[in-house]
This record gives structure tokens, sequence and C-alpha cells, in this order.
């Protein structure tokens, strides 16, 4: 990888005006990935989305950069990222991600308001996406964590009978809509998704 790295920085540094440079720099800030070199990867996309920010690897650059900040828990720096990376990106799987992630940050800084439009964005725009079903769920979640418990309600009901990966999800799934019912005053149907 190294030698990779090497052969591709020399064509950047013989080749100035280089018409592949973008695509140059996201090979060598994968490399940097592979290596468990962060920081490097971090610099080397942030080149890339500062000199060709029309290059069609802007998007996954930017998106990449906002994944850095959101597993260091820099969520509003996450999120300015994120944006950038959907304001240039084209409809498909990252898209996808990207609202998916948006949504994440935002719930993650309790903006449960602006999850929510990201999460019903995604699963709207995407609903036979990969992540339809986590989608579906969090926009549940935010809703009922704006006490928007009548929409809260109908949004976990369309999930009561989904699959999930995890068990764990079923049971939010249920005890929420179960909260979401008792704070409507619909006991009879709290009960009944309580005691599932």
């Amino acid at each position: 990888v190294d030698e990779a790295i090497a052969t591709w920085n020399s064509i950047l540094a013989e080749l100035e005006d280089y018409h592949l440079a973008d695509q140059v720099l996201y090979e060598i800030a994968f490399a940097k990935r592979s290596q468990d070199k962060h920081d490097e990867a971090r610099q080397v996309f942030t080149q890339l989305v500062t000199n060709y920010t029309e290059s069609d690897l802007a998007a996954d650059s930017f998106f990449r950069l906002g994944e850095y900040q959101y597993d260091d828990k820099e969520f509003d720096q996450a999120l300015n990222h994120y944006a950038k990376a959907l304001a240039s990106s084209k409809e498909g799987d990252l898209q996808e991600l990207i609202l998916h992630k948006l949504g994440w940050a935002n719930y993650r800084i309790d903006a449960f308001e602006a999850s929510g439009k990201n999460f019903a964005q995604q699963v709207e725009k995407y609903a036979a996406g990969d992540l339809v079903n986590d989608g579906k769920f969090m926009h549940a979640e935010s809703l009922f964590e704006q006490s928007k418990y009548t929409e809260a309600l109908m949004a976990f009901e369309r999930l009561v009978d989904l699959k999930f990966d995890s068990d764990r999800f079923s049971v939010v799934v249920w005890l929420h809509a179960g909260q979401a019912a008792a704070q409507e005053k619909k006991f009879e149907q709290a009960r009944g998704l309580l005691q599932r």
C-alpha cells in the first residue's frame, strides 16, 4: 500500500494539472484509511473537497469527513459535512446513507424535529433502501422524543410487526408505542402493546 501511495503522490507532484487528480487523492485517502492512518486520510479528503469541489467524489469525501467527526462525537461539525455531502450527492445508496446519518447526528444533539425530518425524507425517498426500517424506527423515535404522541403512535404501529435484526428494537417499539398510546389516553391499546 505504501508503494501505491508513493506512486500516486509522485503522479500528483509531477503532473500539476493532472485531470484525474481528484481520483488519485481519493485513492490515497482510502489507502491511508486501510492503514488506520485516519488523520492523514482526513487531510487528503479535505484536500480533495477543497481543491475539487465539483468532483463526483466530493459527496463521498464530505461524507467520510462527517463520519470521522461523528465517530469523535463532534456532531455539529459532522452535520456540516453531511449537509455538504447531501448538496453534492446524486440519488442512490450514498444519498440514502447521508440522509440517515444527518438524522442520527441531529438525534444525537437532541435536535429531534430536524432528525425526524431527515429520517422522514430518507424513508420517503428510499422506501426500498437498505436502511428503510431503521429510518422508520428513528422517525418514530424522533416524534416520540418531541412528545408528538399521536404521530409517534401511528409511526410505531406501522413497525409493531416488523422483524428487526435485534429484538431490542422490537421491545423499544412496543414500549414506546404503549407509552404513546397511554399519553393519548388509549389505555386498552397501551396495555396490549406493553404486554407483547
